[in-house]
């Protein structure tokens, strides 16, 4: 067979053959797979579905085809699937691609013989021609996460200061042109958290009426490069985002680490991600928000101008010592509730002031709330009092559940014992009412009648106190084992009770230097010294090193503790020349 084009688009080669009969005249059509698609022929969309073949997937498909016979070039000289052409070679299959059969199994012919999918579908649709349908979210949905209705569930942490930061991110947001900030901050000082900070107060409508309806997306760059083994299908997918945004009008993205823009799914022939944001960028068609390095900034955004001219920087400095100390007592409670650990605010100034010393190739906040979370996980898994806690709680459920059958059990008269007494019940009840129904014959004894009687009730009796004893000897045993429960429930009970103030130990600076010592390999007693005892043998230690010079160390120990109390003189630092031959 011939390859052919689509006798529909005319353009690309037609893959999928349907056979039709009108008027007794059989007709072949000849469609390329993207056709097919939109044609809704039911084999073709279930197998797509099937294998997960995407809309990008399938336009590489067609292209990588088109390129298999030479492109635009190659396909000159072919003419398009008629309907008046017949095949009866390949009975509606294509022999060109063979996979393509396999993967179709054959003519993708509907049960109408039609193209056009469900007719009933098609019914809806013509019913209801003014209802609109709301703008999918197919890309946003694929390669982004929504920050606003993660902060509407809860999962997002509050955050504490960094007022100014937000003031001017929703400041350039609010302009016409050009509104999209770029947060420029050493790592780990919280840029990221200013963005989660913004669909917070989207959230909680905390902010101007123009960014009311906003609804913040984090882009994740890796996911949308995944994938793309075909050439153009980065820049569709891209592309397909983009418009998206401008279709749905209340989409702010926010692209971490922004500086990866450059370059990425750049190729030969192919486009950039930033060239392809730079015209809806300058435009203000959709808003961005990006965050990156300094260093990053300055190598990769500033040698493109006229992306960093779209973009509003935003410097993002480290918090001071004392609003560190504000932001950890700010995220403490769920760092305790995580862990099960007490934090107190001495500890999250201890753990500031300590990362501060020790930790010096990091940034605030970053490196104290990291040592309160690993501080944390030390004390949690030496806790032995919530792993008994939880294995506690496990037996509890256990004995609930066992609770809940034995009283099904006592009150349960279903079981094989009481089924025996029913059927036995139930034939001398029936031996009885026929002696009874029987008449007397005339002349007959009627003694051994009222004897048989007798006895048969006294079975009956019997029978009614074998049941009552099999009951009471059922409930008892049922009772028996609800009183062992109830000893158990009360005895765990009474150890969770006693556990209860061991559940939430506190968090110490024995924790903190243990981490530090693992992080910086400088010992935890010289860690866990305090500053009083550092200043007050601080001579003794300097002589131990210095001999003979008794009067110079203490000048500097006396001015170093001056120093430290803070009575010296600002204009006048603790500093020393010493002159001597």
């Amino acid at each position: 067979m011939q390859p052919t084009l689509c006798s529909r688009c005319h353009k690309n080669v037609a893959v999928i053959f349907l056979t039709r009969i009108e008027g007794g005249e059989t007709k072949n059509e000849g469609l390329c797979l993207k056709c097919a698609k939109e044609l809704g022929i039911k084999p073709v969309e279930d197998m797509m579905q099937k294998m997960g073949i995407s809309d990008e997937d399938l336009d590489g498909l067609t292209n990588e085809m088109m390129s298999a016979f030479g492109g635009a070039e190659g396909m000159e000289g072919l003419v398009p699937q008629g309907d008046g052409e017949s095949d009866e070679d390949d009975e509606g299959r294509t022999a060109t691609f063979p996979f393509l059969n396999k993967l179709f199994g054959g003519g993708a012919q509907n049960d109408g013989g039609a193209p056009g999918g469900d007719p009933s579908r098609q019914q809806r649709e013509e019913k209801a021609p003014g209802k609109e349908r709301a703008p999918k979210r197919k890309f946003l949905e694929n390669y982004c996460i929504s920050l606003t209705g993660q902060a509407r569930e809860g999962k997002l942490d509050r955050i504490v200061g960094r007022d100014s930061e937000l003031e001017r991110v929703v400041q350039i947001l609010n302009r016409r042109q050009k509104n999209n900030p770029c947060l420029i901050g050493e790592p780990g000082v919280g840029k990221t958290a200013i963005a989660e900070g913004l669909a917070l107060r989207i959230a909680e409508g905390d902010v101007p009426y123009k960014l009311l309806d906003k609804e913040v997306y984090l882009l994740d760059l890796t996911s949308l490069v995944a994938g793309t083994q075909f050439r153009g299908q980065f820049e569709s997918r891209m592309k397909g985002l983009i418009e998206e945004i401008k279709k749905l009008g209340n989409i702010i993205l926010v692209i971490d680490e922004v500086h990866n823009l450059v370059g990425a799914g750049d190729a030969e022939g192919s486009m950039s991600a930033a060239n392809i944001l730079k015209p809806a960028l300058s435009r203000g068609e959709i808003q961005v928000i990006g965050a990156t390095t300094l260093t990053e900034y300055r190598k990769y955004i500033e040698k493109d101008s006229a992306l960093e001219r779209r973009f509003q920087p935003v410097m993002v400095e480290e918090p001071s010592i004392e609003d560190s100390i504000q932001i950890l007592k700010g995220i403490a409670p769920y760092y305790e509730q995580y862990h099960h650990v007490k934090i107190s605010p001495e500890m999250c100034r201890l753990a500031v002031t300590m990362s501060e010393r020790y930790i010096t190739d990091r940034f605030l906040p970053d490196k104290a709330i990291d040592l309160i979370d690993e501080a944390s996980s030390d004390v949690n898994l030496h806790n032995k009092a919530l792993t008994r806690t939880m294995q506690i709680d496990k037996e509890l459920a256990d004995i609930a559940k066992e609770r809940e059958v034995m009283l099904a059990a006592a009150n349960d008269k279903s079981g094989e014992p009481f089924e025996k007494l029913r059927r036995k019940e139930h034939a001398l009840l029936q031996q009885k009412e026929k002696l009874e129904a029987t008449p007397v014959a005339e002349g007959e004894d009627p003694a051994p009648r009222q004897a048989r009687l007798s006895e048969l009730q006294q079975q009956l009796s019997q029978v009614a106190q074998e049941r009552e004893n099999l009951e009471r000897a059922s409930s008892e045993r049922a009772y028996q084992r609800l009183a062992v429960l109830k000893s158990q429930e009360l005895q765990l009970t009474g150890e969770k009770d006693a556990l209860a103030g061991e559940l939430n130990p506190p968090l110490t600076v024995e924790h903190l230097a243990r981490v530090i010592e693992l992080w910086t390999k400088i010992p935890a007693s010289q860690i866990q010294e305090q500053e009083y005892e550092r200043l007050a043998h601080l001579e003794e230690r300097l002589k131990a090193h210095i001999i003979g010079q008794d009067e110079a160390v203490h000048a500097v120990a006396n001015a170093i503790r001056r120093g430290r109390v803070g009575i010296a003189s600002k204009r006048k630092p603790v500093s020393f020349i010493f002159v001597g031959s």
